[in-house]
């Protein structure tokens, strides 16, 4: 969702910070706007119109899509290290749309967790940079679906 980011309001904070969104994403600068041809408005004095205030991009994830897709990220690295933007090729190539962005949090998570440890730094096949690689704890799976130490629903 598309909102302005206006970090001093009660909005933002009863509905967007405290855990509440996923993920919120600030806009570099303010939104310009245009013409049905894509040509820049002006304003009475010939400038661009421009928002009058920061924008922010706020992202709420249903929990069954959140945990499908940890569990997916976590069945890739259960045998193999792989860099981020590498599980984000990976699945997006299966079908899934996924990009670095939603891959990073997850991984954040999953390691604050004991899920998964990092495995040291290595050329990333996608970027040709160096790169973290992660791998998933062996003890973290149980037949074939991850689980958290202890935790037999394998909630984070």
């Amino acid at each position: 969702m598309l909102i302005p980011a206006r970090t001093d309001t009660s909005y933002f904070h009863d509905y967007i910070f405290h855990g509440k969104a996923d993920e919120v994403r600030f806009i570099r600068g303010r939104l310009t706007f245009t013409d049905e041809d894509g040509n820049p408005t002006k304003d009475a004095k010939g400038r661009p119109c421009s928002a009058p205030f920061p924008s922010a991009v706020v992202i709420w994830r249903s929990k069954d899509m959140a945990q499908s897709l940890r569990d997916m990220v976590l069945d890739l690295i259960k045998d193999r290290d792989m860099t981020a933007n590498e599980i984000a090729v990976t699945l997006s190539d299966r079908g899934q749309q996924v990009s670095r962005s939603d891959v990073g949090p997850i991984l954040t998570k999953a390691q604050a967790a004991g899920l998964i440890r990092n495995a040291g730094k290595r050329e990333c096949s996608v970027t040709g940079r160096s790169a973290i690689a992660w791998k998933a704890e062996k003890e973290v799976f149980h037949g074939n679906k991850p689980n958290h130490k202890g935790n037999p629903e394998g909630e984070l």
